[in-house]
């Protein structure tokens, strides 16, 4: 199991990613971006955890758990930042980046465990 300290580490790194982000790809619409991310960070807090200690006990393999990850992208909705007016396409792309994050984030953080 991931230590809780080094998981925690890895999941405040993982907002400070998610704000850089929000001001590079949806600048106007920051604030509500970085809203819709972390709950959805939330959300997934508990199930990444699991997920990323069976990846680090190769119980899963690397496809399996991007499978696992992405297969939570139908499942959230970025309801701020579409409310606030941004495209629906956008808000999209804006989700699957930060889904793309978690992926190599949690890799590089299962990498440097090894």
């Amino acid at each position: 199991m991931p230590d809780t300290k080094q998981f925690n580490s890895m999941m405040k790194d993982l907002y400070g990613q998610v704000e850089a982000l929000a001001g590079l790809t949806v600048r106007k619409y920051k604030k509500d971006a970085i809203k819709d991310s972390k709950k959805m960070l939330v959300r997934m807090k508990k199930d990444l955890k699991r997920w990323t200690t069976l990846l680090e006990e190769d119980l899963i393999t690397t496809e399996d758990f991007e499978w696992l990850v992405q297969s939570q992208s139908a499942e959230v909705k970025m309801s701020t930042l579409e409310k606030s007016g941004l495209a629906l396409v956008r808000a999209d792309h804006f989700k699957v980046s930060v889904i793309n994050l978690v992926i190599d984030s949690t890799f590089d953080f299962v990498i440097a465990k090894v």
